[in-house]
């Protein structure tokens, strides 16, 4: 009987770890999504710079994202979720392959989203990432990822990213000023 109650005390304490251990095998899933979303307080319209788009209009407009001047994504019909108003962009720029966190790319900064011509040449930039909110991303993420806390990364790639209406000529100047 003190056998038989060992090995359900030893299953029991497998199943514990493996449930403690969740995801894909403890790995993030590279199949799942990232959420581009408007930040908080982001009118529908502003009257006192009409040169801002809408939420709607930026993800009805927006054909890529880049970071430092070079492409990471471009964004296609499918990537528009017009219900809520946001990208839906594949964590692959997040999570690699083989499941684990590309800290590569969260480490990355200056996020635009831009409009590009018939040969994808970016046009105008009209909304952006902060890097305020891409440095805080990084660090909650990765120290997620760390504890082996994945829903927490799944939460933050639904609802961390989030982009801010700006016009080129805005964004330029926030660049030269550092405050982007």
């Amino acid at each position: 009987m003190k056998k038989y109650l060992f090995l359900v005390a030893a299953a029991c304490g497998a199943l514990v770890a493996c449930k403690k251990e969740s995801g894909n095998g403890g790995r993030l899933d590279p199949n799942a999504t990232v959420a581009l979303n408007p930040a908080p307080g982001v009118k529908v319209y502003d009257p006192e710079n009409p040169a801002h788009l809408t939420a709607r209009q930026i993800v009805e407009q927006a054909n890529a994202i880049f970071f430092n001047g070079q492409e990471i994504m471009g964004i296609d019909d499918w990537n528009r979720d017009l219900e809520r108003n946001r990208i839906v962009m594949s964590s692959t720029w997040v999570v690699s392959q083989d499941g684990t966190l590309n800290t590569r790319t969260l480490a990355l900064r200056e996020h635009i989203l831009t409009t590009l011509d018939q040969e994808n040449h970016p046009v105008d930039t009209i909304a952006y990432i902060p890097n305020g909110v891409m440095q805080n991303l990084e660090q909650r993420i990765t120290a997620a990822y760390d504890a082996g806390d994945y829903a927490t990364c799944y939460r933050l790639f639904k609802e961390g990213f989030v982009f801010t209406p700006i016009t080129g000529a805005e964004w330029l100047e926030l660049k030269a000023e550092g405050k982007n």
